[in-house]
């Protein structure tokens, strides 16, 4: 199978998200765990499929640039928005609102657990045993489930309203402009 290269548009096209998904993430810091990250990578997986990848590195990149590069966190976003990526790659023909918003709800409450990796490897080079990197990322992740909570209804609610407008809007966009 021969790999087809990015065209200038492609290219356009995903630095344009990139800004945006990080344009969104800053301008709604603010609010913990409140975010459209999730719904836009649910969206791009769905339009631009493997090519959201490039979207996923740029935008953890930016984070690092923004907030530090510590890999408590940091590390964490190299891997696990992958996820989300993916499983909107699997499921791109549904395009049902209802569908995304449990997706991405369940995303979120599961987001503290899905990044204990980081967590537990530095529990495990601070205690130096197995023991001591299950008990740092155990206490992490409880201690901040009332957090994936909120993100959780934050995510369900953000894709239950968004997804369809938003899903439109960038598939129009796709097919009008950046595929020509």
């Amino acid at each position: 199978m021969k790999k087809r290269r990015l065209n200038v548009r492609e290219i356009a096209a995903l630095g344009v998200c990139t800004a945006l998904i990080f344009a969104s993430q800053i301008g709604l810091s603010f609010a913990a765990n409140i975010e459209l990250v999730s719904l836009l990578f649910i969206i791009y997986g769905q339009v631009f499929e493997k090519k959201t990848f490039y979207i996923v590195y740029a935008f953890a990149f930016l984070e690092g640039m923004a907030w530090g590069f510590d890999p408590s966190w940091w590390t964490m976003y190299l891997y696990i928005w992958d996820i989300i990526v993916i499983l909107a790659i699997i499921f791109k023909k549904n395009e049902n609102p209802l569908f995304w918003a449990i997706v991405s709800g369940t995303y979120g409450l599961s987001f503290g657990f899905l990044g204990l990796l980081p967590i537990f490897v530095i529990g495990l080079g601070k205690g130096g045993t197995l023991q001591a990197g299950f008990n740092m990322a155990f206490s992490y992740w409880i201690s901040g489930i009332p957090f994936d909570i909120r993100h959780c209804i934050g995510n369900f609610c953000m894709a239950l309203v968004l997804y369809k407008p938003l899903h439109y809007l960038m598939k129009k966009i796709y097919l009008n402009i950046i595929s020509r």
